[in-house]
């Protein structure tokens, strides 16, 4: 008899090709597009290329009823952002300074969830392995993420 509150994990190949589409699709590719027209065209280009892929990957899911994982909307915001001050201020600097200001965003965006039901973390978390839904809705398990989307920002 199988215990209710048991995971069970897709194989090894299984993560690695879920995870890896994932990575793939949300910085990736953004990367690339940015770094292609930096270098083919202008800074202006690539910030506009990368933000653009990210808001096509967001609507070919909508429009095709797909789920959207929560790692692509939190790059996708934290893309906006950094686009915006990156055009606004044409400064490269402050484009690439931002990710390090984007970790204290991240960790706000853990501390302001972690009240919550089901925390920014473990929405990303279920992005990458999919609990069943009598674990994620355990009390046990929302305080665990709870919790660490605390421990996260000390």
């Amino acid at each position: 008899m199988r215990h209710p509150h048991t995971i069970d994990l897709p194989s090894f190949r299984n993560l690695v090709v879920g995870g890896g589409r994932h990575l793939l699709e949300s910085t990736l590719v953004p990367a690339g597009l940015f770094y292609l027209l930096l270098t083919l065209v202008s800074f202006d280009s690539g910030v506009i290329a990368a933000l653009c892929w990210s808001v096509a990957v967001i609507g070919a899911r909508l429009a095709l009823r797909k789920k959207i994982p929560a790692v692509l909307l939190l790059t996708t915001a934290l893309l906006v952002a950094r686009t915006v001050l990156g055009l606004v201020t044409g400064s490269a600097f402050l484009y690439f300074l931002q990710p390090t200001l984007q970790n204290f965003l991240v960790a706000g965006l853990f501390l302001i969830s972690a009240p919550f039901n089901k925390p920014l973390l473990a929405r990303l978390a279920g992005d990458f392995c999919a609990f069943p839904e009598t674990l994620s809705g355990h009390p046990g398990m929302r305080r665990f993420f709870q919790r660490v989307s605390v421990l996260f920002c000390r």
